[in-house]
C-alpha cells in the first residue's frame, strides 16, 4: 500500500467519507509517475489519491507535496456549483471531488468507471473528430475564461511543479539530446533553457499542466474526463497546447498502422481547429507569435523527456533502445522543432 497500510486507508475513508458503503477491498492501482493511487470498492467505488514528497516512482526526486491541494482546488472549481462549472459537462469534466485530506495530502474522488486512456483506445470505436472536438472546446474555455485575471494568478501559482518541470525538462534537453556537435549543444541550450526561465514567470491563463493521452479517459460514447489535475498552474498556453501536440506526434511516430497515424492527426487537427474556435477574439494575445515559437521549443523537449529523459519508461518510446532508428528519428524532430518551432506543421 505504499505510503499507507490498509488500515489505515479504511481510517482515513470512515474519517471523511463516513457514509461510504465500503466492501473491504483496496487496490493500488497502476499507470502514474508522480502519484500513489487506490480503488476503494463499495457500492459505489472510490479513488483515493496521495502526493508523496517526491515522485512516486523516482523517491530521490523531491516533489511538494503541497500539488495536491492545487489539484483539489482545480476539481472544486470545475465541479457543479464551482466557478468554472459553467465550461463542464457529461461530455467532458474532471472527476468530482469527495473529500480533500489536507493533512495526508490525499483526496478522495469519484472512480469514474467505464472510461479508458486516451492513447490505449481502439480507436475503430471512435471518433478523433469528437474527442480533438470536446477536448479542444474544453481547454480554449479554460484559457479565454482565465485570461489575464489576477485572482486566478495568485490562487494557482503552482511554482514548486514549475520548477521541477524548469530542471528537468527545459534545463535538460540538451542533455538528453547528447549531440557530438558542440555548437549544436549550445544552441539547443539556449532555446530551452530560456523557455524555462521565462515560464517562471507570471503567465496568461490558467492551464490544465499535464494535457497527455493518459489524462485523457474516454468511455464508448467519447465523453470524456480529465484526470491528474496536480499541475495545474495560473501560466503559458502553450504548456497544455504544445503539451498535447508533443504527445500526438509521438503517437503518430510509432503508430503502427495507418489508421492509427491518421487516428491522431484527426485529433490533433479537432482539437486546434476547436481551440482557436473557442478561445475567438482571445486567441490573438494567447498565441501570439512568441507563444507560437516557445510551443515548438516545448514540443521539441517534450519528446527528448520522453525518448531519452527520465519519463521515458512507461511511454511510446520504452522499447526501443538507444541505437535504435526510431529513437534517432525522434532526436531528429525534437531539434528541429526547438531550433525551427513551426509548431502546427506536423501533418495538419
Amino acid at each position: 500500500m505504499s505510503d499507507f497500510t490498509r488500515d489505515q486507508l479504511i481510517k482515513i475513508l470512515h474519517e471523511n467519507v463516513p457514509e461510504f458503503s465500503f466492501s473491504g477491498e483496496i487496490d493500488c492501482l497502476s499507470g502514474g509517475n508522480i502519484n500513489v493511487v487506490w480503488r476503494a470498492k463499495g457500492e459505489t467505488n472510490v479513488i483515493i489519491k496521495h502526493a508523496p514528497p517526491h515522485i512516486a516512482v523516482n523517491p530521490d526526486v523531491p516533489l511538494s507535496d503541497f500539488r495536491i491541494d492545487f489539484e483539489a482546488r482545480a476539481l472544486m472549481a470545475l465541479n457543479k456549483g464551482g466557478q468554472f462549472s459553467e465550461i463542464t459537462g457529461e461530455e467532458i469534466r474532471p472527476p468530482e471531488l469527495i473529500a480533500y485530506d489536507k493533512e495526508r495530502s490525499l483526496i478522495i474522488m469519484e472512480d469514474v468507471g467505464d472510461f479508458q486512456q486516451l492513447n490505449k483506445l481502439d480507436i475503430v470505436n471512435h471518433s478523433p473528430e469528437q474527442i480533438g472536438k470536446r477536448l479542444g472546446q474544453f481547454i480554449g474555455n479554460l484559457h479565454r475564461t482565465t485570461f489575464h485575471d489576477e485572482k486566478f494568478g495568485s490562487e494557482f501559482r503552482n511554482l514548486d511543479i514549475q520548477n521541477v518541470r524548469n530542471q528537468l525538462q527545459y534545463q535538460s534537453a540538451h542533455e538528453y539530446a547528447d549531440v557530438p556537435d558542440s555548437t549544436l549543444q549550445n544552441k539547443l541550450q539556449k532555446k530551452s533553457s530560456n523557455l524555462g526561465h521565462r515560464l517562471l514567470k507570471p503567465g496568461k491563463c490558467l492551464i490544465m499542466g499535464d494535457l497527455w493521452p493518459p489524462s485523457v479517459l474516454v468511455n464508448k460514447s467519447d465523453d470524456i474526463r480529465l484526470i491528474d489535475w496536480e499541475f495545474v498552474h495560473f501560466g503559458r498556453p502553450l504548456q497544455d497546447i504544445g503539451h498535447f501536440a508533443a504527445h500526438c506526434r509521438m503517437q503518430q511516430h510509432i503508430a503502427k498502422s495507418e489508421a492509427v497515424y491518421d487516428f491522431w492527426t484527426e485529433t490533433w487537427r479537432e482539437f486546434w481547429s476547436a481551440y482557436r474556435e473557442s478561445t475567438g477574439s482571445f486567441y490573438d494575445d494567447l498565441f501570439d507569435t512568441e507563444e507560437l515559437n516557445d510551443m515548438g521549443v516545448h514540443i521539441g523537449t517534450e519528446i527528448l523527456v520522453r525518448a531519452f529523459g527520465p519519463f521515458k519508461d512507461g511511454y511510446v518510446y520504452e522499447p526501443f533502445d538507444k541505437t535504435h532508428s526510431v529513437l534517432d528519428e525522434a532526436k531528429e524532430m525534437s531539434i528541429d522543432f526547438i531550433l525551427n518551432p513551426k509548431p502546427v506543421r506536423f501533418g495538419v
